[in-house]
């Protein structure tokens, strides 16, 4: 809350909202910036427990982007949180990352669960614990009404947080609520058309709603931008195999794969694209990968509708269960 002293060093909370200003943008660049102002902050105030969450925070979206592997950035992680739980106790968004961490790293549903309750207990009006919450548990265990709501709880007290708004669009598109999905997606962009969250969930949502010409057109126009971005060759490929172009989609769905040979990319986006294309064992051992890698959309394998056609694969099925998530 606004009323709590969490640092007693003026610029070390300047550093700080600095960084938050540049993580909500979701570029990998600006997220670079935001991890060297909460480092900066920490070097500056090592007792300032909400920069300790911060620099965990970033890292963890940083592997939702593909801009970090997981088990790198796993360890450190730990030790922010557990920093900043030793020096406020009673800091709810440090559960919050706390639950975040077990989600995905443990797959452990049921002790997230119980850790996302003690900060909302903590502070039941942090819309960021509201947010995560329904993105980190509620929607990959199929609470689809229960997320929205949440969701839109935390939206009316952050409106102008656009990955939130971009996100709201990705649960209404799970719940299969496809009008409500693509509105929300073309009023999330409209906000703020740079927003890589933004770029990203409303390509996503047209591609698997019927627009995917016009999925098409957007993502070929991000990609343009960001040549050697994976982020954009994926919402391009998946937005040309639903558009019934294939050779478009394994041309770039092949610069992916020539990348990943030297930098770390999501085994779940390759999923995304092989299963688009109809080739379920490649996608499954794609999806076999990311479990061992702890990609951050393991988890949502049962509630992204990219994945679809792999839901009757016994393999599909069997990992379903390993990972937890069975019904």
């Amino acid at each position: 809350r606004l009323s709590k002293a969490y640092t007693q060093s003026p610029e070390a909370y300047r550093l700080y909202l600095k960084g938050q200003f540049f993580l909500a943008k979701r570029s990998r660049a600006e997220m670079d910036l935001a991890l060297g102002f909460f480092e900066q902050a920490v070097a500056l105030d090592p007792d300032f427990a909400l920069a300790h969450v911060a620099i965990a925070d970033t890292l963890y979206t940083m592997t939702s982007y593909s801009y970090r592997a997981p088990l790198d950035i796993g360890p450190r992680m730990r030790v922010e949180i557990e920093t900043a739980l030793r020096l406020d106790p009673t800091l709810a968004v440090a559960y919050s990352a706390l639950g975040s961490y077990q989600a995905q790293y443990e797959f452990d549903w049921q002790e997230s669960e119980s850790t996302f309750k003690k900060a909302l207990s903590l502070d039941p009006d942090s819309a960021r614990t509201k947010f995560d919450y329904a993105i980190r548990i509620l929607l990959p265990t199929g609470r689809m009404d229960e997320a929205i709501a949440t969701m839109q709880s935390a939206i009316e007290q952050e409106p102008f947080n656009i990955p939130m708004q971009a996100n709201l669009a990705r649960a209404y598109l799970y719940a299969g609520r496809n009008t409500e999905a693509v509105t929300q997606a073309r009023n999330a962009y409209a906000m703020d058309s740079s927003n890589t969250a933004a770029r990203y969930w409303l390509a996503h949502v047209l591609a698997n709603t019927g627009n995917a010409e016009e999925a098409v057109q957007l993502a070929d126009s991000f990609l343009s931008e960001n040549p050697d971005s994976n982020l954009m060759r994926l919402l391009a490929a998946i937005s040309h195999a639903k558009a019934g172009d294939d050779n478009k989609a394994r041309e770039l769905l092949k610069r992916m794969q020539k990348s990943a040979e030297s930098e770390y990319v999501a085994s779940t986006w390759q999923a995304f694209i092989l299963a688009q294309l109809g080739e379920q064992d490649a996608a499954m051992d794609m999806l076999d990968k990311a479990y061992r890698d702890k990609d951050w959309n393991t988890r949502i394998i049962n509630a992204d509708p990219l994945l679809e056609p792999l839901r009757d694969n016994p393999r599909f099925r069997a990992l379903v269960k390993k990972i937890g998530l069975e019904p």
